[in-house]
């Protein structure tokens, strides 16, 4: 529900399906969160069908959350579980849908990593248009006026979909362009490619960032939960000398680099 204020739940979603789950229960959490998004997806689908593109656009981001944070999150406590992919690009889906009737475009990029690529989404500001011959996913397009930009990335075990209710949205609104991707270890690159967490994740930081410093004029780094450690080693190492603030919320890092004395 913290996420309700951009548009990532609905108070009464809400309370409506948790009181239908079975305490202690993740098949009951599952089964019931399910249940929700796909009723809101649904919901979004014949509002698309009657040409309501605003109620579609806010059901498809309400489902996202419901997919990903709500059915597939406990399911992680069975990495084997064949549901996890499935519903969790469920959410990738809606999402997608879902930027697609924003008001300003959003691109959806692919960025070199180790002979694969990592997801990313690139959110433009301004109102103005984009060359939309382009079809290399590989390359921003960038707006005529540059605006400054922010790079958001996920934690441990969230979304980069749900960047956009902690923080791209609000970032939109006061005129900062926003990127955001998921590394190795996070959101669809864990669960679809399989890709886990490396101990020197900071040289992913390194290898994706300066192909796109030349198309920005400043840089924010926005990271949540592991991600301050990430990012202020990568910045420690850093060659370049653009500047990165670090904003972060509760760090949980200790967690994932206890040692024994």
């Amino acid at each position: 529900m913290g996420q309700t204020y951009y548009g990532g739940a609905d108070i009464g979603e809400c309370l409506s399906t948790a009181y239908q789950i079975k305490e202690g229960d993740i098949e009951s959490w599952y089964n019931e969160w399910l249940k929700t998004a796909n009723r809101v997806y649904k919901y979004a689908e014949d509002c698309m069908s009657n040409g309501h593109n605003v109620s579609a656009r806010d059901a498809y981001l309400r489902a996202t959350n419901y997919y990903q944070n709500g059915a597939a999150f406990y399911l992680d406590t069975n990495p084997s579980d064949p549901r996890i992919a499935s519903t969790w690009e469920k959410g990738v889906e809606s999402f997608r849908k879902a930027i697609g009737l924003f008001p300003n475009k959003v691109q959806t990029i692919e960025i070199p990593y180790d002979g694969t690529i990592l997801p990313g989404y690139f959110f433009n500001a301004s109102d103005e248009k984009y060359n939309s011959n382009s079809s290399n996913n590989n390359q921003i397009q960038v707006e005529k006026r540059k605006l400054p930009t922010l790079i958001l990335t996920t934690g441990l075990d969230g979304a980069q979909e749900e960047l956009y209710f902690l923080g791209v949205a609000a970032a939109l609104a006061r005129g900062y362009n926003c990127l955001t991707f998921e590394g190795p270890g996070q959101g669809s690159v864990v669960r679809k490619q399989k890709l886990h967490f490396r101990a020197d994740w900071l040289n992913i930081r390194i290898m994706t960032v300066p192909a796109i410093l030349s198309l920005v004029v400043a840089i924010i780094g926005l990271a949540t939960s592991l991600l301050p450690y990430v990012f202020q080693t990568a910045q420690a190492f850093s060659q370049s000398k653009q500047y990165f603030n670090i904003t972060t919320t509760a760090s949980t890092m200790s967690l994932w680099f206890a040692t024994p004395d």
